[in-house]
């Protein structure tokens, strides 16, 4: 595919015909400074020509890094800006501290002055973001059972044009819907639950109120305006946590939790952490050995003492006899031969 008439993409290209912007990094910036082969770009008929310079991300060039890119920066423009002629821009969303710092950061790294203050109404060379109002909406809103009913962006087309809106801008005419726009103004206050939001939407905390919310994320998601970007920009989070494992108790129908404990909290018997072999998927009880009356058994890994016995991994081959002990099960590690109505865990 070839690139688009206007991009240079070989260094003769850039020697012969210097771009009108040129883009590059600090490293590859120093580069071209010293090769005598990129002398044209700064030294031919085409070095006065330079009128600004502009390092995105500002705020990252700070420490012995900033000092490093700011000699840089000066030796640049030794080259191509010895009247300090050219508008040098830093752009940054990050950048914090008082204006006075803001103002003494800008000048060391650029070299040049630099006028930033905090009083409203003062000349400033900070320009800060502001945001475009949004309307409350224009047509609508859509009932709860027709956003139901949309399966796509030609559906909601075909509603928007039998309510009178002009198809010709979707993108536009779904911003203007008034549960859309009533959406967008709510999530401006702060991140909200879907079944928060719908009682304010849509005035109803219906399971088909909340299916509608989601159905006006997931179509303004499909729609795109003028540049190809989403006309409803909006993310999804999931909050989760890590479990602490899996743990049953050894009963004829064994309960599990994710919580741990040393008793089943239904039954009351052993409840032991369950492990998975990653080579064939066998399932493992983790536990400690103890030795008592010369015989092993094994008590749950979160008993109250830890410090008591071998932590081990057991994997039970016969079922499990009655205990005298409710808090432990006997096993035999040695003896492969042991009676068909003795429990036995092989390591």
């Amino acid at each position: 595919e070839a690139p688009p008439a206007n991009e240079l993409i070989s260094r003769q290209q850039m020697q012969a015909t210097p771009p009108n912007i040129l883009l590059t990094n600090y490293a590859m910036l120093e580069y071209l400074l010293l090769r005598p082969e990129d002398h044209e770009i700064f030294n031919g008929p085409h070095s006065s020509h330079w009128r600004f310079i502009v390092a995105d991300e500002a705020h990252t060039y700070d420490g012995a890094h900033g000092v490093e890119v700011s000699m840089l920066l000066r030796k640049l423009r030794e080259r191509v800006d010895p009247n300090k002629q050219i508008v040098t821009i830093g752009t940054t969303a990050t950048i914090g501290g008082t204006a006075e710092e803001k103002q003494r950061f800008a000048e060391n790294f650029f070299g040049n002055k630099f006028v930033i203050t905090d009083e409203e109404g003062d000349p400033s060379d900070l320009v800060t973001p502001s945001r475009k109002p949004l309307s409350s909406g224009t047509w609508g809103p859509i009932s709860i059972e027709n956003w139901g009913s949309l399966q796509n962006s030609e559906d909601f087309a075909k509603l928007a044009a039998s309510s009178g809106e002009s198809i010709a801008e979707l993108d536009l005419s779904f911003s203007a819907e008034k549960s859309v726009a009533a959406l967008r103004l709510e999530l401006l206050k702060g991140p909200k639950t879907i079944s928060a939001l719908a009682p304010v939407i849509f005035g109803s905390s219906s399971s088909e109120a909340e299916e509608a919310i989601v159905k006006i994320v997931a179509l303004g998601s499909q729609i795109l305006d003028t540049f190809g970007r989403p006309v409803f920009s909006a993310r999804y989070h999931l909050f989760a946590s890590a479990t602490e494992g899996i743990f049953v108790c050894l009963s004829d129908a064994p309960h599990a939790t994710l919580n741990r404990h040393s008793k089943c909290e239904i039954c009351e018997l052993p409840s032991y952490e369950v492990a998975g072999c990653k080579r064939c998927g066998a399932a493992y009880f983790i536990g400690r050995k103890i030795e008592k009356d010369a015989k092993n058994f094994l008590i749950p890994s979160s008993s109250d003492d830890d410090s008591k016995g071998k932590l081990v991994y057991a994997y039970m081959v016969e079922d499990l006899p009655d205990s005298d002990d409710g808090d432990q099960v006997p096993f035999d590690e040695e003896d492969a031969d042991a009676p068909a109505n003795q429990s036995e865990f092989l390591l």
